[in-house]
């Protein structure tokens, strides 16, 4: 499970690389300070990230992890200016630039960044603006999730094809007895979508320190799987299914009300949902206990 930003991180140039030669400079500027506070970091035992890495090893990478942090930052702030040039509602958004925010604090950044927040430092701040574009496709570090089973199983069939597919269970529970994986829950009266399915997000805040130290971003499922090993709680499950069954699965979930129209609810999303419910009642007998309902 690897958050849209992390993924596209691992391909080169695209909007990363163009972001990259945007704040090209800017980057090159932090990079030499940053390395040397992280540098100073690393030598104190106490930190939570204190493995020894050699110069060219940190240098190589904290210049991606800067990188992609400021592309994130970058996409979310074109986001709200898009939506507000065309007369959208962005909820608690800020007009200044989450970019420029960024690069002060790395600019401002001294010794007590570094011992005070351990390996929180180097990580972008998220609220409700950050969850909005995520959840409509702007690509950042965290990932969708909904505390209604259901809503999830929709949206792991909706488009399935011949593969199987799958969805992951968090258990909240085990959450509050770790630090690294947080959540953040939008205010719903704000956003219809995310009310209507219930929806939640879960970041890694620890993600860049992990990427200073192995060159690579981590996904959820390998971070919550190794807290499970450390801590002998159960926190994450994988559900399968095979694709054959989406279609009786769909017709179950829309007797619950739950389909594009209920979890997405616009007059387009309605019309896109009936042709769907005619198909899903002509593939079945009229007696059948799994017909769909009436919308």
């Amino acid at each position: 499970m690897a958050p849209h930003s992390f993924r596209l991180a691992r391909r080169r140039g695209g909007a990363h690389g163009k972001v990259s030669k945007k704040f090209e400079s800017e980057i090159r500027d932090r990079r030499q300070r940053l390395s040397s506070l992280v540098k100073f970091g690393l030598d104190l035992p106490f930190v939570s990230f204190a493995e020894r890495l050699d110069d060219d090893h940190l240098d190589a990478n904290i210049t991606p992890a800067l990188a992609l942090t400021i592309a994130e930052l970058d996409a979310v702030d074109q986001f709200v200016v898009l939506a507000d040039s065309v007369g959208l509602h962005i909820p608690a958004a800020r007009l200044e630039s989450r970019v420029q925010g960024y690069l002060f604090r790395m600019r401002s950044a001294h010794l007590d960044s570094v011992l005070n927040e351990r390996d929180e430092w180097f990580s972008p701040e998220v609220d409700d603006t950050f969850g909005l574009a995520q959840h409509h496709g702007v690509p950042t570090r965290m990932l969708d999730f909904t505390r209604n089973p259901l809503v999830a199983a929709f949206f792991a069939v909706r488009d399935a094809r011949d593969d199987d597919v799958a969805f992951w269970a968090i258990n909240t529970d085990a959450l509050a007895h770790q630090n690294r994986i947080d959540t953040l829950s939008c205010k719903r009266y704000e956003n219809t979508f995310l009310h209507a399915q219930d929806g939640i997000f879960l970041w890694d805040r620890r993600a860049t320190a992990a990427f200073l130290k192995v060159g690579s971003w981590p996904t959820l499922d390998s971070t919550l799987r190794e807290f499970e090993r450390q801590s002998g709680i159960d926190c994450i499950k994988k559900f399968t299914l095979t694709a054959t069954e989406a279609p009786r699965l769909l017709r179950l979930l829309w007797r619950e009300r739950v389909s594009i129209a209920h979890l997405m609810p616009t007059y387009d999303n309605i019309a896109q949902a009936l042709p769907i419910y005619w198909k899903l009642c002509e593939e079945l007998p009229e007696d059948s206990n799994t017909r769909p309902n009436s919308p």
